[in-house]
């Protein structure tokens, strides 16, 4: 058995299937790292309150790095340990763009997420809400806006969705011209804007620091652009069968697609160091 004191895992397309369900066989891996021991993370775009649903469901004994681990959660305590927002003039900035050129645009706070009206973004967000209701968790509130609106707080990102390449161009071009900002496509069609020093490589490493964890001790889990930063600062990481070729590119080890157990697989070839069909 390898010497792996942390297993930090992406979410959509990595440990959600394309069903968008956790897999048993991954649940069985989960299960066996607690049993021995190991710390487990999931490191999301998302922000936190999407995230507590499969927090509960594989009972999560570590840490949660929410919105590109911007914001770094630990779970046995229910408690934030790092977090930086996104500026709210840069965030004003953005939505403004995007309203005066009707392009779909989400606005996500630690309290409330607001979208265009034009938006089907919010429909993924009116999925995750059903979701929590049947698991008794507190629904996220939704509303739309038709201006930036007034007395938020702490921002965690903003999201643009388009599948018009020419929206999408215009919209980069807008972004590269604002200097404390990170942006980078988390999927296809979804430009995932954050402050200037969040992203997943940079969370991984702070979470790192502060348990004193080698990059040697860690495994990563991941299948989009978004992942490649934190693929790049730990020595186990791992591409799933279904990432696209720039990401595995970035990876140590391929292990199978999302939906062929492609979790459960590594864990047991490479920390188990067992013979795996």
């Amino acid at each position: 058995m390898r010497d792996i004191k942390l297993v930090i895992f992406d979410l959509d397309g990595t440990l959600l299937s394309s069903k968008k369900e956790i897999l048993a066989s991954s649940l069985v891996a989960i299960k066996r790292l607690y049993d021995n021991g190991i710390s487990v993370g999931i490191c999301s775009g998302r922000i936190y309150q999407m995230l507590e649903v499969y927090v509960k469901e594989i009972d999560l004994k570590g840490y949660v790095l929410a919105t590109n681990a911007a914001s770094i959660y630990q779970t046995e305590l229910n408690k934030k340990i790092y977090g930086k927002g996104l500026h709210v003039d840069s965030a004003r900035k953005i939505v403004e763009f995007c309203l005066e050129n009707d392009i779909d645009c989400s606005l996500l706070t630690d309290d409330t997420c607001y979208f265009s009206k034009n938006s089907l973004r919010i429909e993924r967000f009116k999925q995750y809400n059903k979701m929590a209701a049947k698991k008794n968790l507190k629904e996220i509130p939704l509303e739309h806006m038709d201006s930036f609106p007034v007395n938020i707080k702490e921002i965690e990102k903003v999201l643009i969705y388009s599948f018009d390449e020419e929206l999408l161009d215009k919209s980069n071009k807008f972004l590269s011209t604002l200097k404390d900002i990170n942006y980078n496509f988390s999927e296809e069609g979804l430009i995932d804007i954050s402050c200037s020093d969040a992203s997943k490589g940079i969370g991984v490493s702070k979470l790192m620091k502060l348990l004193d964890l080698k990059p040697d001790q860690v495994m990563v889990f991941g299948d989009y652009e978004n992942d490649i930063s934190m693929l790049d600062v730990v020595k186990f990481s791992v591409a799933m069968g279904n990432a696209n070729s720039t990401t595995k590119e970035h990876a140590n080890f391929i292990t199978d697609t999302n939906d062929n157990d492609g979790i459960y697989k590594a864990i047991c070839s490479i920390i188990f160091m067992e013979d795996v069909k």
